[in-house]
């Protein structure tokens, strides 16, 4: 099991589709990077880690707990912007 996972999430902003069938795993201790161009859904999947964003479609999951209507506040998941 994945310390944090996202199955299947699906995400659009009217007609604009920014997250399409996304899946992530994320290993205790493990260090990743979202990388990519402006637009390409970087921070949709980080606003979705920590609740700040909802899915149209698919689960999340933080150490093995469905957190798909999880507060913010009740996740113990944060996140710094590289710029502010």
């Amino acid at each position: 099991m994945s310390f944090i996972e996202m199955d299947h999430i699906h995400k659009t902003f009217g007609s604009l589709e920014v997250l399409k069938d996304v899946t992530l795993h994320v290993e205790t201790g493990e260090v990743i990077s979202i990388i990519g161009p402006s637009g390409s859904g970087k921070t949709p999947i980080l606003r979705r880690i920590a609740g700040l964003e909802t899915p149209d479609r698919g689960d999340s999951f933080i150490g093995g707990r469905r957190v798909n209507d999880l507060a913010p506040g009740k996740r113990g998941i944060g996140f710094v912007f590289q710029n502010y």
